[in-house]
């Protein structure tokens, strides 16, 4: 079974204008938030939102199933624009 994307998380520091982008433009249902986060969920994977006092960053979560460890190892790696890519054994 490959790796799958579990999470895009997007750090940004205009977390209302984004928010009001997707609910209000876009039309997109957001099923969690608070003051600092919002979630929208799609085909199994989370829209992580999350409010950031500096640049805008983005975060990819990745579920490697050929690693079972009890506790999971997490890799870290930055793609060739500055994307960070988290890879998390799977449980």
């Amino acid at each position: 079974m490959p790796a799958t994307i579990k999470a895009v998380v997007f750090k940004t520091p205009q977390l209302k204008a984004s928010r009001m982008f997707f609910e209000e433009v876009l039309k997109l249902p957001i099923k969690e938030s608070s003051v600092r986060h919002f979630v929208i969920y799609s085909k199994g994977i989370r829209l992580v939102f999350v409010e950031s006092l500096s640049n805008f960053e983005v975060e990819i979560y990745i579920n490697d199933p050929s690693k079972s460890p009890t506790i999971p190892d997490l890799e870290n790696y930055t793609d060739s624009n500055g994307i960070r890519v988290v890879i998390a054994a799977h449980k």
